[in-house]
């Protein structure tokens, strides 16, 4: 029964991941110009708000490999939420320094989660300022407690994202709820033996 219910869970836990989309915000609008945008949208996440669907490979831009990204001016807002309204969880996303214009200056990026329990989650983010060339500056963030999402809303200026990793389609209550119960008769089980 233990090796059923370590079987069980590592399929659980392979469904969470294989569900994990990474949004990449390609391709970039034109290949010569940023673009000020109030919505996009990329494997059925949905983002509206004051924010540019950017080319990366504009002069002093910094950059990951990738062309296109999301980038907040002045002022930038965000929301993000799945196209059907579902729950879904953020997990890691790529932050970099807007141009070579902004070197040298620590910007700040918040996030601000709903659970779909109105509970809310936030983290705030700091960027280094450091630009090597003005390519492949971005850094790498882990977004924590981010689960359970029915929106998150994203404020921040001067910065551009990428890479950002959503799981959209995340585990059924349902399943948890049978694993629960599979775990209960398991001990019930051994108890009586």
């Amino acid at each position: 029964m233990i090796k059923t219910t370590s079987g069980i869970l590592l399929f659980l836990f392979q469904l969470t991941v294989a569900n994990a989309s990474l949004i990449t915000f390609e391709p970039p609008p034109c290949p010569v110009c940023p673009s000020q945008v109030s919505s996009y949208e990329e494997s059925g996440i949905l983002f509206t708000g004051n924010f540019g669907h950017h080319n990366m490979t504009l002069p002093d831009s910094a950059e990951n490999g990738s062309t296109g990204s999301a980038r907040f001016p002045f002022m930038g807002r965000m929301t993000i939420q799945q196209s059907d309204g579902g729950p879904f969880s953020l997990h890691n996303v790529e932050l970099g320094e807007y141009s070579t214009d902004f070197a040298g200056v620590q910007k700040r990026i918040s996030f601000t989660g709903t659970r779909s329990d109105a509970s809310r989650v936030q983290q705030t983010l700091t960027i280094d300022g450091i630009m090597g060339n003005g390519t492949n500056d971005f850094e790498s963030f882990r977004l924590n407690g981010f689960s359970d999402l029915l929106r998150v809303d994203v404020s921040g200026e001067m910065i551009a994202m990428d890479n950002l990793s959503v799981n959209a389609v995340p585990v059924p209550p349902a399943a948890w709820l049978f694993l629960s119960g599979l775990l209960g008769m398991t001990a019930a089980t051994r108890r009586k033996a």
